[in-house]
């Protein structure tokens, strides 16, 4: 699944600079994108200090990059070990308690820059935007992604609340800057002006889908992106859900009329149960010829339906509760003088979970079956605590 299906056209990156997570006071320099032909288009660069402008400018922001340059982030500047004995961590910050800490770093020339901040802090920054509906699926500290541009950026430069300096294309030092009236500095990157403030923001878009240096760190990140994927086929899943609900109901309502009428002038005719007697004879002979053809199909499948059925009944997860399972279901309702039609080399699977993540689980252990060759989410919505799902399994035949 590509990026866009997974999370949309809209993106942003959010650099957190004050360490106050109340809704009342705050300050982040924001950036929106949207992502087309598979490149970075930035709409939006604002410097939000108000819970009403971070609703405003991120109203169509449903996940973000987060960078946080706040006072609560630690560097150390130290140089690049001879050898692996010592982890950079464990040189930088000696008897720190790693458990209670995520970092990251940034190796420029003989020297090591590394970043830590308490994941209790971190995890508090996140939860606060996820207050407005916004997952953070990636992070870095302060100005350490901005090294991707620094063969295009004067000797010294400002990033964000910072100012770098550099030799020869190695960064060597930094510096906070209190005042941000200070940093109304621009620099041309490609044909664009960017205004120093955002100049992290620019650089985080070209590493947004990258994974995380912290182990630790990229497995609590990976849990958002699954919540953002899921809040995402939510959002958009449920209108469709309900358009088809509807649409089934006008079918069934049509349906229902043409046979009703149907009925009544049978009622009327004389010849009703002799029809009716010849309509039972010759829909045996089109069970039979029905049976014909399922026979010759199983043996022309790659899997016996034994199988096939034991291995999807093995492999649900134990929160995940199936309440139909059609193999090759019918694909409309018996009609006079017509042959029945079978929706073939296909199984429809409908369950319940109070449990969303478990129906990502279960769809990645369908789609590794040897048998199968394509998984479809019909719907899937949510009542209450209750996430019901219709899937389709196209399965694996021989020509």
């Amino acid at each position: 699944m590509n990026n866009s299906l997974k999370y949309g056209k809209n993106y942003a990156v959010i650099n957190h600079i004050l360490n106050n997570n109340s809704e009342k006071s705050f300050l982040s320099y924001c950036s929106t994108a949207s992502l087309v032909k598979n490149e970075f288009q930035l709409t939006t660069n604002a410097i939000v200090s108000s819970s009403k402008e971070l609703e405003r400018i991120l109203k169509k922001i449903k996940h973000a990059y987060i960078i946080i340059s706040s006072d609560k982030v630690l560097i150390r500047k130290i140089e690049k070990p001879s050898n692996n004995s010592i982890s950079l961590l464990d040189k930088a910050f000696p008897n720190l308690n790693k458990d209670d800490f995520f970092y990251e770093t940034l190796e420029e020339g003989n020297y090591v820059f590394v970043a830590i901040c308490r994941k209790s802090e971190v995890i508090e920054i996140i939860e606060f935007y996820k207050k407005y509906n916004i997952f953070c699926i990636n992070l870095s500290f302060v100005f350490f992604k901005t090294s991707i541009l620094k063969k295009v950026l004067p000797e010294n430069f400002i990033a964000g609340q910072f100012s770098i300096k550099t030799k020869q294309q190695i960064i060597t030092n930094y510096e906070y800057v209190e005042d941000i009236t200070d940093l109304d500095t621009k620099y041309k990157i490609g044909e664009d002006l960017i205004n120093s403030v955002f100049l992290p923001n620019v650089c985080a878009f070209s590493v947004y889908f990258e994974k995380a240096i912290d182990p630790d760190l990229e497995t609590y990140l990976s849990k958002n992106r699954t919540h953002a994927i899921q809040n995402k086929i939510l959002k958009t899943g449920l209108p469709i859900g309900l358009g088809i609900i509807l649409f089934i109901l006008l079918i069934n309502t049509i349906i229902y009329t043409h046979y009703f009428n149907k009925l009544e002038n049978l009622k009327i005719n004389q010849q009703y149960e002799i029809a009716k007697l010849n309509n039972y004879k010759s829909l045996e002979k089109e069970i039979d010829s029905l049976n014909h053809d399922l026979l010759q199909l199983n043996n022309k499948q790659l899997y016996p339906p034994s199988y096939v059925i034991n291995r999807i009944i093995a492999v649900v997860p134990t929160s995940i509760s199936i309440f139909n399972l059609s193999y090759q279901p019918i694909l409309k309702r018996i009609e006079n003088n017509s042959s029945i039609q079978l929706k073939k080399n296909s199984i429809d699977i409908q369950g319940n979970t109070s449990d969303p993540t478990s129906v990502s689980l279960y769809l990645n252990q369908l789609e590794n079956e040897p048998f199968v060759s394509e998984v479809k989410i019909k719907n899937f919505q949510q009542k209450d605590n209750t996430y019901t799902f219709y899937i389709t399994l196209q399965l694996k035949h021989e020509n």
